[in-house]
């Protein structure tokens, strides 16, 4: 997982992240970066 080409602050680029995990096949963390209160 390259996250080093993800700019921004942490608004907007935790879909990008979350993605990133849910591509890795870590579900359970793309779930816990993507929740919003």
């Amino acid at each position: 997982m390259d996250l080093a080409t993800v700019d921004g602050n942490w608004d907007e680029v935790v879909d990008r992240i979350a993605d990133c995990y849910r591509e890795a096949g870590i579900h359970d963390i793309a779930k816990f970066i993507a929740y919003r209160e």
